[in-house]
């Protein structure tokens, strides 16, 4: 980070800013994974503060902190920036050449106005702005903060033990029928805690790929310091390595994961086990491909193996496994809320409905078939919910600016802290790949996490 050389600013400033987005990270997914509009609005302003007051305290030079994402961030911001364009009054002609069924739609509600604004709600549109400020603020935050090796294991850490709390209250909740329950569902979500776990988020699927993420994470930190261990102390033998494992604090970390492993599949998403086993397949051939290199030792085959045990008997005896069996890959009316958004698109095609206006238009496309339940006031596409909403335009932006920061932190594997690497790559593809049948953008906590991982991947991958 480009400190300004002012006498002892940037040690008083630092550890607190650093503290403060530790503490945020770690609570955010705690309160239903920031769903409602005071918990968007109450993290929305406290990671903007706690940017504002790195920017404000002189700790950096921002003309020159982002030189390597430049052109990523100055899209995003382009992308913000084209969202408030939503709320500016525009004159009706204007707005007719623009978005035509806009002012046909207004029209039919006979208001008679000599300007108007490009979205159907400028309440949930305001909502979708604080959020979008948000995570752009925590990207800045996290590339900013986490310039080295130590920052970023810290904050990874955090997102694995809260996850793994998080797991253990499930647990304790599923086999005392919700007992201890702190965050309650909100209606019309939530189910009966002895039939799935559901952590504190209030849609099961949500939870999953929060856990896939987290998981992934988990395994990355295991592995690392595992192999800095094998370094130090010469694990090279077999039975020193699994003694090693079994009697020191590693062993903390692997009864997490595996309580963790048991809560993401008591979830009973049957999305969220076929993307974690779809990401980590194509994130290590993408390291096999860019590496070229198979060097596999006794214990990295026995350590592969347990996992591959473990994963097997908790998912053949899990409740996902029975729903898979049951269910098969049936899509639950997926299809039709795909042609929903589609036909939202259709008519909308350069600007959407507004920024966040998904569930105040869909009612007036989808299939009667689909009811008025909460499931359908979501595409369960972001991609296609993206497009219903901000149109072409806004999806170029966010598209573009992704695309730029993927290329980076996937061409590139780092010699150094693989392991950590390639748990946060794993973690990334789970989010993108699960978006394409749920809405998982929806939630900040985990919009949130996605930028907070890409922005630490980022700072890895200049590492070389």
């Amino acid at each position: 980070m480009n400190s300004i050389n002012v006498p002892g600013a940037g040690h008083v400033h630092k550890p607190f800013l650093f503290t403060s987005l530790l503490l945020l990270l770690g609570f955010i997914p705690w309160l239903h994974g920031a769903e409602l509009v005071w918990e968007i609005m109450l993290f929305s302003a406290l990671f903007m503060a706690t940017f504002g007051f790195a920017i404000v305290s002189k700790q950096v030079n921002v003309l020159t902190a982002f030189t390597n994402v430049k052109l990523p961030l100055c899209l995003l911001i382009l992308w913000f920036v084209y969202c408030c364009i939503f709320l500016i009054p525009l004159p009706v002609e204007m707005a007719q050449r623009l978005s035509p069924n806009m002012t046909m739609l207004i029209e039919a509600n006979s208001l008679q106005k000599e300007s108007v604004i490009l979205t159907i709600s400028k309440a949930l549109t305001l909502i979708e702005l604080a959020k979008i400020a948000s995570v752009i603020c925590v990207f800045c935050l996290c590339y900013l903060l986490a310039k080295h090796r130590t920052q970023q294991e810290k904050i990874l850490k955090v997102l694995f033990y809260s996850s793994a709390v998080m797991a253990i209250y499930s647990q304790v909740n599923h086999y005392t029928n919700g007992q201890f329950e702190l965050v309650r569902a909100i209606p019309p979500f939530g189910s009966p805690w002895d039939s799935m776990v559901r952590g504190t988020f209030s849609y099961k699927n949500q939870y999953s790929i929060y856990l896939a993420m987290t998981i992934s994470i988990g395994f990355g930190l295991l592995l690392n310091n595992l192999k800095k261990k094998s370094k130090q102390l010469d694990l090279n033998n077999v039975t020193t390595f699994i003694i090693h494992l079994v009697t020191t604090r590693h062993i903390i970390t692997i009864l997490l994961l595996i309580v963790m492993l048991v809560s993401f599949f008591g979830t009973n998403s049957r999305g969220g086990s076929l993307i974690l086993a779809i990401a980590t397949t194509i994130t290590l051939l993408n390291y096999s491909l860019r590496t070229k290199t198979h060097n596999f030792s006794k214990n990295k085959a026995i350590f592969v193996t347990c996992v591959v045990v473990v994963f097997s008997i908790v998912f053949f005896t899990s409740k996902s496994y029975e729903r898979f069996t049951t269910l098969g890959i049936k899509d639950n009316g997926r299809i039709m809320l795909h042609k929903t958004a589609l036909s939202i698109f259709e008519d909308y095609p350069l600007l959407g409905t507004g920024p966040g206006t998904y569930s105040a238009i869909q009612h007036s496309y989808k299939d009667i078939r689909l009811g008025n339940s909460a499931m359908s006031k979501h595409a369960h596409n972001d991609y296609l919910e993206l497009l219903a909403t901000q149109g072409v335009l806004g999806a170029l932006l966010i598209t573009w600016s992704l695309l730029l920061i993927l290329s980076k932190i996937f061409y590139r594997i780092p010699d150094k802290n693989v392991s950590v690497v390639l748990g946060c790559q794993v973690s990334i593809v789970c989010i993108l790949g699960h978006s394409f049948i749920d809405f998982n953008f929806g939630t900040l906590a985990l919009s949130v996490y996605f930028f907070v991982i890409i922005a630490l991947l980022l700072r890895m991958a200049e590492q070389q």
